[in-house]
């Protein structure tokens, strides 16, 4: 089952924050054959992408709480 994320501070799916984005830097090719840019194959994947999102200079993102779903069950939370 594919893990998808949403971002709990301003209420929007990875994949609409994704459209918003200097795809470059932070490896959206790499995502998109990872997955299908809207959801992961597994946890690990999702946590890697939304860390490098939080660390590399994205200040509106750096300290948002962000969520982690496979189908309707939350995994984990990252803030």
């Amino acid at each position: 089952m594919s893990v998808k994320v949403f971002n709990n501070s301003k209420h929007k799916w990875l994949s609409e924050i994704r459209q918003h984005m200097i795809s470059e830097e932070l490896e959206a090719v790499f995502l998109k054959r990872k997955s299908n840019g809207y959801s992961f194959s597994d946890y690990s994947e999702a946590k890697k992408w939304v860390d490098k999102l939080k660390n590399n200079g994205y200040k509106d993102y750096s300290n948002d709480d962000w969520l982690f779903y496979e189908g309707d069950k939350l995994l984990s939370k990252n803030m």
